[in-house]
């Protein structure tokens, strides 16, 4: 398999993409009442969007949601060309998200306990 040389992003495709993230985000927020992250994929020219998407709930997290979908629709040799944008740091394993959320829920469930 051969090395995939990514083209960094230029200062002007950065702040675009960075602007429509943030924007997608604030419509996520302001008119589907949904949490503040999103993400999305760039193609490998680096300006178009191939993909977006809004974090869904505490364990569907935008930037897994948004792997998922470009994993059913492109192909793994494309995608290695392309970068992902988040509004906030990606998750990069969702195993962490369940453990982070299962122990939180037992730490929670202890707390109650403890006040009865």
């Amino acid at each position: 398999m051969s090395k995939t040389t990514l083209e960094p992003l230029t200062t002007p495709q950065l702040e675009k993409a960075a602007t429509k993230a943030l924007s997608l985000q604030t419509t996520a927020q302001k008119t589907h009442q949904k949490r503040p992250f999103t993400a999305l994929l760039l193609a490998p020219d680096n300006e178009t969007v191939l993909l977006s998407s809004n974090s869904l709930s505490h364990v569907r997290h935008a930037e897994c949601e948004l792997a998922r979908n470009a994993a059913d629709n492109y192909d793994w040799t494309y995608l290695a060309r392309c970068t992902l944008v988040s509004t906030w740091e990606p998750q990069v394993d969702p195993q962490w998200t369940m453990d982070d959320d299962m122990e939180r829920m037992g730490l929670e469930l202890e707390a109650l306990a403890s006040v009865w």
